[in-house]
């Protein structure tokens, strides 16, 4: 078996780098992978060497909008490229990150794998981005901040402003895709200034998972719940599925307050079937759920218009019957 070493002797023979080649055999591209036997090619075969272009379009996503970058020299190095971007933007000496990775200034693009049509993300800590968390209630959450913050960091703020305490029960998702990278910042997801978020809600583990009830004083939900559980992942899932804040929330079971939010519900007795009760705290700068109507508030007028007044008649005296001659008396009269 031939091993695939192609690649070296093209460019010892063509002096064309292994970055710049492009080897086909009938129109498939060959992998540096793979054997030559693995594509059939046998002696006397001819394989066709086409040239990659020295030069791409680069996009580089910045804390604000994505721009493009025309004619970018792949053999020249990192700091050229940073120079470039400096003159640009009028700003400082940049930090580049290429898919998750930070770029060396010695490095040569093409060396860091760095392609025609890739997007590079601006890195600078001094800079902030707008980003909008979507919640499943409908509401948006602003959050102002910097490209290099980690995943885990957004959700730990999400959670912080949100009033959950339990931010294992946080998703997020981008542009259709779940950020499953905790610790990998936002601007190498692609996610940028004035970008929108969509923030989910965990389901427990399946495996002692039961189902309980919550209920307010107009509607009854049932939800998946793991008896170790926390009180705070039960009010993010009524959260989800009553569109009641969890900061709204109280919540009871047999006549008991679930005050500790870092408690399991198990240790509160509940089992599966449970029927929680959700009373909804209204906070002073929010309105009433029912606010009075103006029929309501002109009836005590309405009746009072057609209200008559009548003396009461004087009532009649009964006599005072101490025998019985007495009542035979007051009979006859």
């Amino acid at each position: 078996m031939i091993e695939v070493t192609l690649s070296t002797l093209v460019e010892e023979r063509f002096h064309v780098p292994v970055a710049y080649q492009r080897l086909t055999f009938r129109g498939q591209t060959l992998d540096s992978g793979r054997l030559l036997d693995w594509y059939n090619i046998a002696s006397g075969d001819t394989i066709e060497l086409t040239k990659k272009p020295k030069t791409a379009s680069l996009e580089l996503a910045t804390w604000r909008n994505v721009i493009n970058l025309a004619d970018v020299d792949l053999t020249s190095t990192v700091l050229d490229l940073k120079i470039r971007v400096t003159i640009l933007l009028q700003t400082p000496m940049p930090r580049l990150q290429h898919r998750g990775q930070e770029l060396i200034d010695d490095q040569t693009l093409v060396s860091c794998g760095i392609q025609d049509g890739d997007r590079l993300t601006l890195l600078d800590r001094n800079q902030t981005m707008t980003v909008r968390i979507k919640q499943p209630s409908g509401d948006s959450l602003t959050l102002d901040v910097p490209p290099t913050t980690s995943v885990r960091d957004l959700k730990d703020t999400v959670a912080q402003r949100l009033g959950i305490q339990d931010v294992q029960t946080l998703r997020l998702a981008y542009a259709g895709i779940w950020l499953t990278e905790d610790q990998s910042p936002l601007g190498s997801n692609g996610i940028s200034h004035d970008a929108e978020l969509q923030l989910r809600f965990l389901r427990p583990p399946t495996a002692s998972v039961v189902k309980v009830h919550v209920y307010t004083l107009s509607k009854r939900v049932t939800v998946d719940m793991a008896l170790d559980g926390t009180v705070a992942t039960l009010k993010a899932l009524a959260q989800e599925a009553l569109g009641v804040s969890v900061s709204s929330q109280r919540l009871f079971f047999g006549g008991q307050a679930l005050h500790d939010d870092n408690a399991t519900i198990q240790s509160y007795g509940v089992a599966a079937g449970a029927m929680i009760q959700c009373d909804v705290v209204i906070h002073p700068e929010q309105k009433p759920l029912h606010a009075p109507s103006a029929t309501t508030t002109a009836m005590p007028s309405k009746l009072m218009e057609n209200l008559r007044v009548h003396d009461e008649p004087e009532p009649t005296p009964v006599p005072e019957i101490r025998s019985l001659e007495d009542l035979v008396a007051h009979l006859r009269a």
